[in-house]
């Protein structure tokens, strides 16, 4: 038997299908990357959002939403779960499920909530973990958007592209106990003024 008719792949076949794979892996790195990207800047833009919102409801029926003591008639075409807040200047954990049902029914943010402080009343991020605002840690006293479960990679984007550091201590993003960013898991807290 003759070996001379065999024939298999050279060594510039195989270069070239490794050069192939290569960019093709290097393409779908680079794809995923601009997508987090892309939900970072998203983020970004959604804070601002939110903040141009509750400060937009709150020059115009002078309460916070969650807060606002006459949401239930004043949104007569809203959800049967509409709730009055107390009226007294803050949001305390009773209300902040109506903040994004009282945001919606005055036209301010476009979405759906029932109203409850659950998983159904929040807003869900870009990276799925569950969307909380309230005047609670780690701005007492201050409106504020916690982001949650993310990553120590979102995280510190997060932080950096809107107070410039990644720590989670200080500045107007933090981690909602004012610690260090954790490898998962994480509440990005973002100040509201």
């Amino acid at each position: 038997m003759s070996t001379q008719n065999q024939k298999g792949f050279t060594l510039v076949e195989i270069a070239i299908v490794l050069v192939i794979i290569g960019l093709l892996l290097g393409g779908v790195l680079k794809g995923q990357e601009l997508i987090k990207s892309s939900k970072i800047k998203a983020t970004v833009g959604d804070v601002k959002s939110l903040q141009a919102a509750i400060y937009t409801f709150q020059d115009k029926y002078r309460y916070l939403p969650g807060d606002f003591n006459n949401a239930v008639a004043t949104f007569t075409g809203a959800a049967a779960t509409m709730v009055d807040g107390d009226g007294a200047g803050d949001i305390d954990n009773g209300e902040r499920g109506q903040i994004f049902a009282q945001l919606i029914a005055a036209g301010l943010i476009s979405g759906v909530s029932d109203g409850t402080d659950s998983a159904n009343g929040y807003f869900r991020s870009k990276f799925g973990g569950t969307v909380i605002v309230d005047d609670a840690a780690p701005f007492a006293g201050v409106p504020n958007v916690c982001y949650n479960g993310l990553t120590l990679e979102i995280a510190n984007a997060l932080d950096e592209a809107l107070d410039g550091t990644a720590d989670g201590t200080k500045g107007d993003v933090r981690r909602s106990n004012t610690t260090a960013y954790a490898a998962t898991n994480n509440s990005v807290c973002f100040k509201l003024q």
